[in-house]
């Protein structure tokens, strides 16, 4: 059983959601946030396995407390009614797993979050391409909070054979479970390889390993 909580401030928003969730079998959700400091409190007490998570919260945007969540919480998918691609950039590096935009279907919505619950990182299809731009052409970047592209290869950052090929996997957008079976190793053990695949490359998470991967001159 997944367990959800979920944070926003749209009262409209957390009955669709609310109602979304109470049909299905395999996903509960176990509470509901209007800020960032109720966010905290109810992720501490309830524990849940993924936050679905409004960037704008009553007490302001909540994109830079990313991190802070992370700390007891393995997931974030952030579902947003946000169309900045600044934001949407933030909200990646910060570590969240997925973006998707409030205004897609119901049945998009759910999909996604069991997406992301299986490991597998979610991006609305017009997200993706605003963001394939800004990381094709890094002319483009107008922020310091934008990424930036440096093309690297596998000798600059030093990753072993095996570290290779799970990143190749992982820019693909496959999970760390697919990845394990694919390469007869445990999912602790991808999950283990991709932190430092991640911190080699200078990539905050799988998603951004997928847009910049054709930066790093290592993927086929």
């Amino acid at each position: 059983m997944v367990r959800v909580l979920l944070g926003d401030h749209n009262e409209l928003n957390q009955l669709a959601i609310r109602s979304l969730l109470h049909t299905e079998d395999d996903i509960e959700l176990v509470g509901e946030a209007c800020s960032f400091k109720e966010l905290l409190y109810l992720n501490n007490q309830l524990k849940p396995n993924l936050i679905v998570l409004e960037l704008f919260l009553r007490d302001g945007d909540v994109t830079s407390k990313i991190p802070e969540i992370l700390k007891t919480t393995p997931l974030i998918l952030v579902l947003t009614t946000c169309k900045e691609r600044v934001a949407h950039l933030s909200a990646l590096r910060a570590g969240s797993i997925g973006i998707i935009t409030k205004d897609q279907s119901l049945k998009m919505i759910l999909k996604a979050i069991r997406s992301v619950c299986e490991g597998e990182a979610w991006i609305d299809r017009s997200i993706a391409q605003e963001l394939w731009y800004n990381f094709s052409h890094p002319e483009a970047v107008s922020s310091p909070i934008e990424i930036s592209v440096t093309p690297l290869n596998a000798n600059r950052v030093n990753l072993s054979p095996r570290e290779i090929e799970t990143a190749k996997l992982a820019a693909r957008g496959l999970s760390s479970k697919k990845i394990a079976t694919l390469l007869f190793i445990s999912d602790k053990t991808v999950r283990n390889q991709l932190a430092v695949i991640y911190s080699k490359l200078g990539v905050a998470n799988q998603l951004e390993l997928v847009f910049q991967s054709a930066n790093f001159g290592i993927f086929d």
